[in-house]
């Protein structure tokens, strides 16, 4: 059997971003992984791929050699959700696009968040979960000819797509850490 052909995953909210999917080849893919007792480990690998159903994958040595990072929820939250409006708190799933990594990574408790991001960061966490859902869905669903979809079908998959095109991923802001406060003696 021959593997399909993948080409790079190009996330519908940042068509704006990237004219041309092979930039996002310079992208970081970071999930936020576990989040345990108040710490939250984030986990970043280059760009994934996707073949010609939208399922996302790595080359093997890829995924067996992530860049990992741990730090408080509430420090992400002060530093990267916070200044950026994310109407929610940090949560398991979250994806965000990182155009340039910076050298916090893989060196134990990440104590400012700018450490981790040198370059603009988006959160694509609705387009992750889609292409999850998509990967579900296509496995345990049947999958119908292109002929065999009707006319209701062609319509809300065309307004569906028109949604989905129509959002833009922001790009995030970081700020610095709070201050630490001395208790006074």
């Amino acid at each position: 059997m021959v593997a399909p052909a993948a080409v790079l995953w190009w996330p519908e909210t940042l068509h704006h971003v990237a004219d041309d999917p092979d930039c996002l080849a310079d992208f970081a893919y970071v999930v936020l992984e576990e989040l345990v007792d108040h710490r939250v480990v984030l986990i970043s690998w280059p760009w994934p791929q996707a073949d010609r159903r939208g399922r996302l994958s790595w080359s093997s040595s890829a995924a067996q050699d992530p860049s990992v990072a741990t730090l408080d929820q509430e420090l992400l939250r002060y530093q990267l959700y916070r200044p950026s409006r994310l109407q929610r708190l940090p949560r398991i799933g979250d994806v965000f696009a990182a155009t340039r990594l910076g050298p916090g990574w893989n060196r134990g408790l990440v104590g400012d968040v700018r450490t981790l991001f040198e370059g603009p960061l988006y959160d694509i966490s609705a387009d992750a979960r889609e292409a999850a859902k998509l990967a579900y869905q296509g496995a345990v669903a049947t999958v119908r000819a292109p002929e065999l979809v009707d006319e209701v079908d062609r319509g809300l998959l065309a307004r569906a797509g028109q949604r989905r095109s129509a959002r833009k991923a922001r790009q995030l802001k970081l700020s610095p850490p709070p201050e630490r406060r001395v208790p006074s003696r």
